[in-house]
């Protein structure tokens, strides 16, 4: 590439366009925040394997930035979040001058969010909080399926592609569900 900006303006920050690009920075944005125009930004892309080896990797890596984003706002919401709210008073005589000045500090707590409590019980321990129900009917269902293709199989000499219609009925339900 010999003087062109890719080795003055873009390899030397491959640590922050990784960053910029898994946290969710598109192309163009990049490029600006670079000094490069978006079409030059695009050439390198195309034409230069490790830069585009670079991108591919972050583009792979966000959905594991905004899994712990979310994992951190859930557990943000798991508890009690204190605050205070700062409220000024002034008072003004009939000059427009500010004759007292009183601060009121209030501190407001913002309970857990119950929605987000159901979720993590309900996700990090099934066995206690899970709808197994839910599951016990559909596994109920599945085998009942399972048994009526099974006669059906029984009463009839399948052909191949009987047989291979019937598991795809089986694997559709059990995807399905």
């Amino acid at each position: 590439m010999g003087n062109s900006k890719y080795e003055t303006h873009v390899k030397p920050y491959f640590d922050d366009i990784f960053y910029w690009r898994s946290h969710g920075w598109d192309l163009s944005r990049i490029a600006v925040e670079l000094g490069v125009a978006e079409s030059t930004f695009m050439k390198y892309k195309k034409e230069i394997p490790e830069f585009s080896e670079l991108l591919k990797k972050a583009d792979k890596s966000k959905p594991r930035n905004i899994s712990l984003k979310a994992e951190k706002a859930l557990k943000d919401k798991l508890v009690d979040r204190e605050f205070e709210e700062v409220q000024t008073e002034q008072w003004v005589d009939n000059n427009g001058k500010v004759t007292k000045k009183h601060i009121k500090k209030i501190k407001k707590t913002i309970p857990a969010d119950t929605t987000a409590v159901i979720f993590a019980l309900k996700s990090n321990d099934r066995e206690r909080y899970g709808e197994r129900d839910l599951l016990d009917k559909r596994i109920e269902l599945l085998e009942k399926q399972i048994e009526k293709l099974e006669a059906e199989l029984r009463l009839d000499k399948p052909t191949e592609e009987k047989i291979d219609e019937l598991l795809d009925t089986i694997v559709g339900e059990i995807d399905g569900g």
